[in-house]
């Protein structure tokens, strides 16, 4: 199984990330433009973000691509300068193992 350690080797083999911000969610794209996961958040208060699910297809699991979707979401600009919350546990667990990940200027809410 492959086995995905960042967003360039995930795009080689055909997936990639993109914001669809009228559904709230990042969606992982296979090369066929299938939803194959996504990293859906919900705004609170006046500028915050709560990322409230991740999903990734079961088949792909164990590929690290739930990392890289998670990655991608969190660095992005989107989040730059606000408040954060993971009321998802896989989003949760990433920010405090790796808070680097938070686009500049964000804040955890733990």
């Amino acid at each position: 199984m492959t086995r995905f350690v960042n967003e360039e080797a995930a795009l080689e083999a055909g997936f990639r990330i993109v914001h669809e911000a009228a559904n709230e969610r990042f969606a992982l794209l296979d090369e066929t433009d299938h939803v194959r996961g996504v990293a859906h958040y919900r705004f609170f208060d006046t500028d915050g973000v709560n990322f409230d699910h991740t999903f990734v297809d079961e088949a792909l699991r164990g590929t690290g691509l739930s990392g890289v979707l998670a990655r991608h979401a969190l660095g992005h600009d989107l989040v730059s300068g606000r408040p954060v919350k993971a009321s998802c546990w896989f989003m949760a667990g990433l920010i405090r193992r790796h808070p680097e990940v938070l686009a500049d200027g964000a804040t955890y809410l733990d």
